[in-house]
């Protein structure tokens, strides 16, 4: 499959046949998109059924090539989640709820993550599942949740090499498990966020609360930097013991302990610029050092 541009529309007519909409199973199979538009428009056949597989591309590294383009997942309703596997990354990805007053969900299948080089959005009305068979998520640019993102146990990954935004102004269920910063990203989130698994926030990255908080109910691996505005803040409210480490080098914003049970611990230097609030809960320093800037303050409430 090559396309360089114009507008491919994929949707089911004629007589019946199984098998994925997309149909790339082979390692052998070569994808290749430079431009144009990919969507996925309609899974019934004309004598009346229907057909719930996306895709199935499963071309080995050196046989795909992507570098632009936007696959657009604009499908009906349904109680019947729709299906795909995809080794290849896309640049863009829109999963939107075309019509129907129900959900349109869009099941992610193993054994591939799934890779967006630029946007994804998952638009009112959809659902993005990778909590069933645990995919992980590595995302370029922007990520748009108006609908539902479904994460269960998986790691998402922001590795773009500037500026990227988390919009999540829909639903992330239960939360964000792992939340990855790589590759000098610089994340800015636009809601209140929660964190079930990890932080790590590697060198030279950058997460921006814009005065929302994130809540963290496992640990923090911080080598890059939290920058908060307002009364944003991080804050470790997990119900078990967590641990603040990282390089050494890492800065939080404004940091702040929330714990019912359980210690909170460093295991590496730590530095704030913002404010350390001690609602609840123990923080232990260990051995390390906590670097407070002439600007700080600590609050016991």
């Amino acid at each position: 499959y090559t396309q360089t541009g114009g507008t491919v529309n994929i949707r089911l007519q004629g007589e019946n046949h199984g098998g994925p909409m997309l149909g790339l199973s082979s390692t052998n199979s070569v994808f290749n998109m430079s431009g144009g538009t990919l969507n996925f428009t309609s899974n019934n056949f004309s004598k009346g059924s229907t057909d719930f597989q996306l895709m199935n591309i499963a071309a080995q590294a050196g046989n795909y090539q992507v570098t632009g383009g936007t696959v657009n997942l604009n499908l009906p309703s349904s109680g019947t989640a729709y299906t795909a596997i995809s080794s290849v990354p896309f640049s863009n990805v829109n999963l939107t709820n075309q019509t129907g007053s129900g959900i349109t969900t869009v099941q992610w299948s193993a054994p591939y993550p799934l890779t967006i080089l630029n946007n994804l959005i998952i638009g009112s009305g959809s659902v993005l599942d990778l909590n069933t068979n645990t995919i992980n998520l590595n995302v370029g640019q922007n990520f748009t949740v108006t609908g539902t993102y479904t994460p269960g146990n998986n790691t998402t990954t922001f590795n773009g090499s500037g500026g990227q935004v988390l919009t999540n102004s829909g639903t992330i269920t239960t939360g964000l498990n792992n939340f990855v910063l790589i590759n000098g990203s610089n994340t800015t989130i636009s809601n209140d966020l929660t964190i079930g698994g990890t932080l790590t926030i590697n060198s030279s990255c950058f997460l921006n609360d814009q005065g929302n908080t994130i809540n963290i109910r496992g640990n923090i691996s911080n080598s890059g930097t939290h920058a908060s505005q307002a009364n944003g803040s991080i804050i470790l409210n997990g119900g078990a013991a967590q641990t603040v480490g990282g390089s050494g080098n890492g800065v939080f914003g404004n940091f702040t302990v929330n714990k019912t049970a359980g210690t909170s611990t460093l295991t590496s230097n730590q530095a704030i610029t913002g404010n350390l609030r001690l609602v609840t809960g123990i923080l232990n320093l260990a051995t390390f050092n906590l670097r407070l800037s002439a600007g700080s303050n600590i609050y016991d409430f």
